[in-house]
């Protein structure tokens, strides 16, 4: 696959510290594959000119393309599905703004697993970096996910994707026509996964870390999402069956 594939890396920002995000997308840029077979995509829905021209700068001094929307339609959903307008390449790396690339063997790593085709995605195990007794608490409280649940469902070939830290197959999500645009688009790709009956693999190894969730505000307006998800995807599932 290193000789036959260009894969891409692709990280998604909105109204976001550019500071974070040029720092981030550094280490993305270390990481360790042959480099005429990466392309780098910034994708930016930020609100904000300043943000966006020093992101673009940015794009255009590291030779990444620079992705903006003109509103955040769809939000994350939104953002995934006009970037495949831009993509090419077989396999795609989701970053989020503030996850930070620890383990720069992410793709050499990873691709490996897509000698299977019936695998449509891979998935890492995400965490937060160190932070206050109550950010550590959060991810604690996520690693229950990634250390008990992932595996679970992974022993069935059935991993959820979550948004990131993880590698997907171009050619699933043409068949499945795209990310559902929905709040947990995550859940719903890796649902149209598994009816499709394709394979989700869950890789219990940190890659990269995100910025830890330090005021209870920012957990409250994490979960209200999470649980409105929830709810239409409760629905999904309904008109499914």
């Amino acid at each position: 696959y290193i000789d036959n594939f260009l894969n891409e890396r692709l990280l998604l920002a909105y109204n976001e510290n550019p500071e974070i995000i040029k720092n981030n997308f550094l280490e993305l840029l270390k990481i360790n594959y042959p480099k005429n077979k990466i392309h780098f995509f910034l994708s930016d829905d930020s609100t904000k000119l300043e943000i966006r021209k020093k992101l673009k700068n940015f794009a255009e001094e590291q030779k990444i393309l620079y992705i903006h929307r003109k509103s955040n339609e769809n939000f994350k959903a939104g953002a995934l599905n006009n970037f495949l307008k831009y993509s090419k390449d077989e396999f795609i790396a989701i970053f989020d703004y503030d996850e930070y690339l620890i383990n720069k063997q992410f793709l050499l790593d990873l691709i490996p697993f897509f000698n299977n085709n019936r695998v449509s995605f891979v998935q890492t195990e995400k965490r937060y970096f160190k932070g206050t007794v109550f950010s550590d608490s959060v991810d604690l409280f996520d690693a229950f996910f990634f250390r008990f649940i992932q595996p679970a469902r992974a022993l069935n070939n059935t991993a959820i994707f979550a948004g990131s830290c993880g590698i997907i197959r171009r050619s699933t999500l043409d068949e499945i026509h795209g990310f559902p645009n929905n709040v947990i688009e995550d859940t719903f790709f890796s649902f149209e996964s598994d009816l499709h009956n394709y394979i989700g693999i869950f890789i219990p190894k940190i890659y990269a870390k995100g910025k830890p969730i330090t005021k209870f505000s920012s957990l409250v307006k994490q979960q209200i999402r999470y649980n409105y998800g929830d709810t239409q995807f409760l629905k999904y599932v309904i008109d499914k069956s």
